[in-house]
């Protein structure tokens, strides 16, 4: 199974008046969040790994291993508005297969939680876009994420945001995954 590990999102449509925010949620529908102040930058960083039995194809994601791969990747990191300490993650990702034709790209969508080190509050984001070779077997991702409130907890219950992940594979299938963008917290 070829590892894969992409970090691309969907579109976050912001717009701003006075203290609200509104965010296309799921397919159409709108959401308008009463923020607190205005975005605040987040940055995370992080390395993870996919464990041989990692694989997360099953009935309920579509994934055979034949018409797509789905893979858990689990890690640390540190970052702003993430709590003192080291937080933790956990993705997965779907990548479709095959390559789309003139590229050695495979289109992916997944999502990642980060867990704040008190377990008090996580963070939900969703990706979808490409996963691309850099090199003989190694993945890189360069896209964007959105926050998604709904499914976090805590303190991001109900955050908006998004922004931008870069993704590498080393060659002993460490990924290694910085968050850069910004989010708004619900009151």
């Amino acid at each position: 199974m070829t590892r894969r590990f992409s970090i691309v999102s969907g579109v976050l449509a912001l717009l701003f008046g006075g203290l609200m925010l509104s965010a296309t949620v799921n397919a159409g529908e709108s959401a308008i969040v009463s923020t607190v102040g205005p975005p605040i930058p987040m940055v995370f960083s992080g390395i993870g790994s996919a464990p041989p039995s990692s694989s997360c194809n099953n009935v309920s994601n579509g994934c055979n291993g034949t018409n797509c791969d789905c893979l858990e990747i689990d890690g640390r990191g540190k970052g702003t508005k993430l709590g003192a300490g080291k937080s933790t993650f956990t993705s997965q990702t779907v990548v479709s297969y095959p390559e789309i034709v003139g590229t050695i790209c495979d289109e992916a969508v997944g999502t990642m939680t980060i867990t704040t080190p008190n377990n008090k509050n996580t963070l939900v984001i969703g990706y979808n876009g490409l996963d691309c070779l850099t090199g003989a077997s190694l993945i890189g991702f360069n896209g964007p994420y959105t926050v998604d409130g709904a499914n976090s907890t805590g303190k991001f219950l109900n955050a908006v945001g998004g922004g931008t992940m870069s993704v590498t594979e080393d060659s002993n299938s460490n990924f290694y995954g910085t968050l850069n963008g910004n989010i708004l917290l619900s009151k």
